[in-house]
């Protein structure tokens, strides 16, 4: 045979082992189902937790599922059921499941019991699953009512054939040696009887202490349950009182609002009075006359009063702009105008790829290093800047050959944040942060990244925040060791660190953006 033929040949065989093997596991389609069957065989319920294009999933489907002993071990105690968190959006909700793969081993009434990260190698998958069956009583029942029940048939069919055994040979002897084989024949077999009932006095101890293990195990869960939900009626109830407040302190902020509104209206009232009195005033002085009556008709000889007074001359004459004897604006079509505040420099947004100010450290620099700022507004105005894009005219695009290494292997982090889905991002919609390329699959998506870039971009810059937390290292983070927590992304060096940020993941989350604000405070992460 041809070698490309006889490795085409082997790659079948080795995809037909590992389908074979996954065979063994009976997995089952309804949830509903699953609990009904684990009822009536006394096993518990394992829920496999899994998502479209996620390399632990697909590790723990080739390397571990694919394994005789772990199907074995499921088997034993459990009843197994895959959910695809696409397709059963409800069954993960229920269970508060936002990342996989996840285990989650519950009782046939539904209660959960207990939920871990999948192991990726068959020993310590099957470590799992067996200590859960010990913990819960389920194992312990399988594992000694099947041995005692077998060791009692063994001894007494032993007793038997041992009494058959020795009659037949002392069946030709005399008759006190029959005597003496039928006495030995009898004290086997009361050994035998005795021994059958110890073996079944302990399998029926073991299977009380089994029972009582459940049941505490089951009151637990109750009282857990109802302890949750009064803490959920609490929070209902608090968020009422919040919900009341906000309305009394509204109302009151409606009431103030429209008493300082009355008050502006009087005051706007009280000043054109002022005003007009001034005018009038300032008439009766540059003229000399007293204040004339506003209902009578107006003298004549134009803006500067009677006829009998000559016009002042340009020294007498009040600036441009100021209100005479008329109480109105001498000439203003030749007033000057009111002053404009100078336009500012638009803001300078680069909203494709621009050369880096530096590059990332690489792994186990110290934590003192600085990442740049975002480049995506330059000199912007004092108030705070617009959670929106400047327009397409006032983008700067970079040819790509000058950009920094690309983040998350190319892949658009807001349809990952957002849509819990990989999409390849574009090289024409991409932007710099922090000394990273980051690339969106469109337009809509690189704007949203320019509104808010840490919403989207991974916590602490893509670096492995369990290393960060024990010993202050740099360490970049991969992509296929990641997860997404509280609706933003973590990457980790390596799958150790994943499952101890899994273990711990609201302490090792706090520190990571403690580190984070102290960037933005003085510029470096400590």
């Amino acid at each position: 045979m041809h070698a490309a033929g006889k490795l085409v040949a082997l790659f079948g065989l080795a995809l037909a082992a590992t389908a074979s093997a996954q065979e063994q596991i009976p997995w089952q389609a309804d949830f509903k189902q699953a609990c009904d069957l684990a009822a009536s065989q006394k096993r518990l319920v394992l829920l496999h937790f899994y998502g479209d294009n996620c390399p632990p999933c697909e590790r723990v489907e080739q390397l571990v599922f694919s394994q005789a002993s772990v199907a074995t071990a499921i088997t034993k105690n459990y009843v197994p059921v895959k959910v695809h968190v696409s397709k059963s959006p409800d069954l993960a909700a229920r269970y508060q499941v936002n990342r996989w793969p996840t285990d989650v081993i519950c009782t046939p009434a539904g209660l959960e019991v207990t939920r871990a990260i999948s192991p990726q190698s068959p020993e310590a998958y099957v470590a799992m699953v067996d200590q859960v069956a010990l913990q819960t009583g389920v194992g312990a029942s399988r594992q000694w009512s099947s041995p005692l029940t077998g060791a009692a048939a063994d001894l007494q069919g032993q007793g038997a054939a041992a009494a058959q055994a020795f009659a037949t040979r002392v069946g030709a002897s005399t008759a006190g040696y029959a005597n003496q084989a039928g006495a030995t024949v009898n004290q086997y077999a009361t050994q035998a009887g005795n021994y059958a009932n110890q073996a079944n006095t302990a399998a029926q101890g073991y299977a009380a202490q089994v029972q009582g293990y459940a049941g505490q195990a089951q009151q637990q869960l109750a009282q857990a349950n109802q302890q949750y939900q009064q803490a959920s009626d609490q929070a209902q109830a608090a968020a009422g009182q919040v919900h009341q407040q906000v309305a009394d302190t509204s109302k009151q902020f409606q009431v103030a609002g429209e008493q300082v509104q009355g008050t502006a209206q009087q005051a706007a009232t009280d000043l054109r009075s002022a005003w007009n009195s001034a005018a009038t005033n300032l008439r009766s002085a540059w003229t000399g006359e007293a204040p004339a009556d506003p209902a009578a008709s107006p003298q004549p000889g134009g803006p500067y009063g009677p006829t009998t007074t000559a016009p002042p001359t340009a020294a007498q004459a009040p600036p441009i702009g100021t209100v005479p004897a008329g109480g109105y604006v001498v000439n203003p079509a030749i007033a000057p105008a009111a002053p404009q505040a100078a336009p500012g420099p638009a803001p300078q947004m680069i909203a494709g790829i621009a050369p880096p100010a530096q590059q990332s450290p690489a792994a186990g620099n110290s934590a003192s290093w600085a990442p740049p700022a975002t480049q995506v507004v330059a000199n912007p105005a004092p108030q705070a800047p617009p959670a929106v894009a400047p327009p397409a005219d006032q983008q700067t695009l970079v040819p790509a050959s000058q950009a920094p290494p690309t983040a998350m292997d190319g892949y658009c982090t807001v349809s990952l944040v957002e849509g819990m889905k990989w999409a390849k991002g574009d090289p024409r919609f991409g932007a710099i942060h922090h000394g990273q390329t980051y690339l969106f699959a469109t337009a809509a998506e690189q704007q949203k990244f320019l509104a808010d870039p840490d919403r989207y971009c991974p916590v602490l810059d893509g670096f492995d925040p369990v290393r960060f937390a024990k010993s202050g290292e740099l360490v970049p983070g991969k992509r296929s060791c990641g997860l997404t927590y509280k609706k933003q992304i973590y990457l980790f060096a390596d799958e150790a660190s994943l499952q101890q940020f899994a273990k711990s993941s609201e302490s090792f989350s706090t520190v990571a953006h403690q580190a984070m604000l102290q960037r933005e405070t003085t510029g470096a992460y400590r």
